[in-house]
């Protein structure tokens, strides 16, 4: 991952990584959080329905 000053940060600066999450981090990720939401528990998944990138959201 890429470290940037806050004066290097310019409108439309784009970053972006990608992180494996193995099941057991999914598993505790529930125990936390509660989180059951089928997407998340049901592997397969349809991607089609649901793609990889959008199922863990920080929001």
């Amino acid at each position: 991952m890429n470290t940037y000053t806050y004066d290097q940060i310019e409108i439309g600066h784009k970053e972006s990584f990608t992180v494996t999450v193995t099941d057991e981090e999914m598993d505790k990720f529930r125990e936390i959080t509660g989180d059951i939401n089928p997407p998340r528990i049901c592997r397969p998944w349809p991607e089609s329905i649901f793609p990889a990138s959008t199922l863990l959201s920080t929001a």
